[in-house]
């Protein structure tokens, strides 16, 4: 007998399915489902459909990226400080309502003064920057070096996690989550948001976000799954 934990990823759009044995013994498995933005924008009524069959995804067997592709940039003059508009946040809405049960208990993790989830959803927040979440209780879990800090919720707390901002310049991403995966229930979910160019609201993105094409993104996304956890991740679509 196994449970299921299910993730997903947009702006460009990354939906994970993890899985945890019974036992110690721990296996995982992914869904990737890539879009645009804008596409989400005039397309937010259908749900996404992956892209990228699970055997496309060839793993290192060991983490592949050099420790300079997670330093961060020291220039940012071509970057911008990116809050969504009234337009962008609803997309997303629509987007994420596929895969958020109304009564399921949340967690938002992101940069956003605003956030980005419906206010009616049962949402706890947790801010990779000091600025996000205005007027809401929020967990800070990032700290001045640019490495996140370990949640204070207990195991297995919520239905589901949504990244919504801010990943680009995350410098632990398997260490964030590893506990993304310590925090959901058992066939939870967690939606994680990228765009095409980082938002440096959350600081410096590493170099790796801003020398890459957007497909390469969603293989640095999905790498953060595979190698976060220790038994890997599988069936990744994309």
């Amino acid at each position: 007998m196994g449970d299921t934990r299910q993730f997903t990823l947009a702006l460009l759009l990354l939906l994970v399915w993890t899985a945890r044995s019974y036992r110690l013994m721990q296996s995982r498995g992914a869904r990737i489902a890539a879009r645009r933005f804008a596409t989400e924008v005039e397309n937010a009524v259908v749900k996404p459909v992956p892209k990228v069959p699970a055997s496309a995804w060839k793993w290192p067997p060991v983490w592949p990226f050099p420790p300079d592709y997670l330093d961060p940039i020291t220039d940012t003059s071509t970057y911008s400080s990116i809050e969504f508009n009234e337009a962008q946040t609803a997309a997303l809405q629509d987007h994420i309502k596929w895969y958020v049960e109304p009564s399921s208990a949340v967690m938002e993790i992101g940069v956003q003064k605003s956030g980005v989830l419906s206010p009616t959803t049962n949402v706890k927040y947790s801010s990779l920057s000091d600025g996000a979440f205005a007027g809401k209780e929020s967990e800070v879990i990032a700290g001045a070096d640019g490495n996140t800090i370990a949640m204070s919720f207990p195991d297995e707390s919520f239905d589901t996690v949504v990244v919504t901002s801010g990943i680009e310049a995350v410098k632990n991403p398997r260490e964030l989550f590893r506990d993304v995966w310590r925090v959901l229930k058992p066939k939870g979910k967690c939606i994680i948001c990228f765009g095409g160019k980082p938002n440096v609201s959350g600081g410096q993105p590493l170099r790796m976000w801003t020398t890459m094409n957007d497909e390469q993104k969603i293989w640095i996304a999905g790498s953060y799954y595979q190698y976060s956890t220790g038994a890997g991740w599988e069936n990744i679509e994309g």
